[in-house]
């Protein structure tokens, strides 16, 4: 029996292959096996994330954008609000200090994204 479409999740298919297929132009092990294996599935849950018979997962999603290096914010404006949230609590609750925190986020940022960060500490430091 055939699965139906998901509302929007055809969409969020069209999004998902099409990052694929741009990874794949440059380099060739972007098959969809290994796509959904960046996010610790197989090839047939990607042929029904592809195909919106299945809803990517928000964890998934996240992961799969980092990956194939697209906007998860475009058809899931609210992980967004979620991501703040889960910054929020972790703040809160984390047994690392704000100085080992940011040490933490930092490092995960690419160099262009830390000279922007030190920048603008520089700027705020600086008034």
């Amino acid at each position: 029996m055939a699965r139906s479409v998901i509302k929007d999740c055809d969409r969020e298919g069209e999004i998902l292959e099409s990052a694929r297929l741009k990874k794949k132009a440059i380099d060739k092990k972007y098959t969809q096996d290994f796509a959904a294996n960046l996010a610790g599935r197989g090839q047939n849950v990607w042929m029904q994330w592809k195909t919106g018979t299945l809803r990517i997962s928000d964890y998934y999603w996240i992961k799969l954008a980092l990956a194939l290096e697209f906007d998860p914010f475009v058809t899931r404006p609210e992980l967004r609000e979620l991501a703040q949230l889960i910054h929020k609590a972790d703040s809160i609750y984390s047994k690392n200090s704000a100085v080992e925190q940011f040490s933490e986020l930092s490092a995960n940022l690419s160099q262009e994204q830390q000279t922007l960060v030190h920048g603008l500490i520089r700027t705020l430091a600086a008034k």
